[in-house]
């Protein structure tokens, strides 16, 4: 049923006690910690990624609202993506002359929408409270991963570029952890299906200008006047990785490990390898998107894996222990 409802969590939220890539014996709650439970939320933001239009099946935006009821009633909830239509507009474009892109119209603009809602409201708290709040995305479809992580990137480097204290970083770089079956780095011109939603991850990277820009409404993504101050792109390929990854490609220079390596030496040395790698100093902001496809199909059903390749549930919650625990932890 889940899978029906929800495609993505994307999370900003930093640990209570910050310690250097060490690894915690005992879980977590969703999004790294427990979200607070107090009169203003204890600067805790959920946001409402109500969008299904990065795919064609309907339902995925109606995933927020289920998940919203599992968190604290005081917790402070936002959802700035206004309900569209399902499938509105296809678009033919010039390099990929046997597809058509899906609704980019409202792929672009929602997620321009988020960057601008969470970076907006982020930054009031961090003007008001000299420190950043935590901050959890649920979707929704996976497209909104480039309006999520592109505010948080772009928020953090402000932060370290006005020299606050108690920042639990101080380079500006944001390292990004992408649980996912699926790389989602394909371009406009790349993409077989049309769907958007195997695609966010290469305007974050800075990957195919001339083709997203060819789409118009993801000419933002490439400004810099919303680029993170000294940065050409939100996310450097050197600074992401992949893990649950089960495709047959790899792409030079950006970390990536499939389930099966995840069976063979276990998650938590996967990600101790992850950040080792990433963040060898311990001193970058780090973000984990979290794809559903991620899950054991056993419990979102509606999932299809190979026999033999399909994660299992306790390395999905083995996930969301240790990356927080690093101290700079934007999951």
């Amino acid at each position: 049923m889940l899978s029906r409802l929800s495609k993505q969590l994307s999370a900003f939220v930093w640990p209570a006690k910050p310690s250097r890539h060490k690894l915690p014996s005992s879980g977590t709650t969703i999004g790294c910690r427990r979200l607070h439970d107090s009169a203003d939320g204890g600067g805790d933001y959920v946001f409402l990624g109500r969008l299904q239009h990065g795919q064609g099946r309907n339902g995925v935006q109606r995933g927020p609202d289920v998940l919203r009821t599992f968190l604290p009633s005081t917790v402070r909830t936002f959802n700035p993506i206004a309900p569209l239509p399902h499938r509105i507009e296809q678009v033919q474009v010039s390099g990929n002359n046997n597809t058509v892109v899906h609704d980019p119209t409202a792929v672009g603009e929602a997620n321009l929408i988020l960057h601008k809602s969470m970076l907006e409201e982020s930054s009031k708290y961090l003007d008001k409270h000299g420190r950043l709040p935590s901050m959890l995305l649920l979707g929704g479809d996976h497209t909104l991963g480039l309006g999520s992580i592109s505010a948080v990137s772009t928020l953090c480097a402000r932060a370290v570029s006005r020299g606050l204290p108690g920042l639990p970083f101080s380079n500006p770089e944001l390292v990004v952890v992408w649980v996912d079956a699926h790389d989602d780095v394909l371009t406009p011109f790349s993409t077989r299906s049309g769907n958007l939603h195997g695609c966010p991850v290469s305007p974050l990277l800075g990957w195919g200008e001339k083709e997203w820009r060819e789409l118009k409404h993801f000419d933002w993504a490439f400004d810099r006047k919303y680029l993170p101050p000294g940065q050409a792109s939100f996310v450097q390929a050197k600074r992401l990785a992949y893990i649950g990854f089960r495709g047959d490609g790899r792409h030079p220079g950006i970390l990536s490990f499939s389930m099966n390596e995840i069976t063979r030496v276990g998650m938590e040395e996967i990600i101790k390898r992850c950040l080792q790698s990433l963040d060898p100093e311990g001193t970058r902001p780090i973000h984990l998107s979290f794809d559903i496809d991620a899950m054991d199909p056993r419990v979102a059903g509606t999932l299809h894996w190979h026999p033999g390749t399909e994660p299992k549930q306790p390395l999905v919650h083995t996930i969301v222990r240790p990356v927080p625990a690093s101290g700079n932890s934007n999951c």
